[in-house]
């Protein structure tokens, strides 16, 4: 593991750590299946909301009418 900080007195110096290439191409795998999955979640919450949101005015727009008519 390579070190990260180095101490300096009472100061915290940072260093670059140096990643292996199967390192680097790991993060960046995990970088955009993370972001892929998140764009799937959002899409999927997105469509539930829409699909409530169409029930929804759907059941309000046939109560509205029913009031209108003056029946129940």
């Amino acid at each position: 593991m390579p070190k990260i900080y180095g101490v300096e007195g009472d100061v915290f110096i940072g260093k670059h750590s140096q990643l292996t290439p199967a390192q680097h191409a790991k993060g960046v795998e995990l970088f955009i299946f993370v972001n892929m999955l998140s764009i799937w979640i959002v899409s999927v919450l997105l469509l539930i909301y829409q699909l409530i949101d169409r029930r929804r005015t759907w059941w309000l727009k046939e109560a509205n009418e029913a009031y209108l008519s003056g029946g129940c």
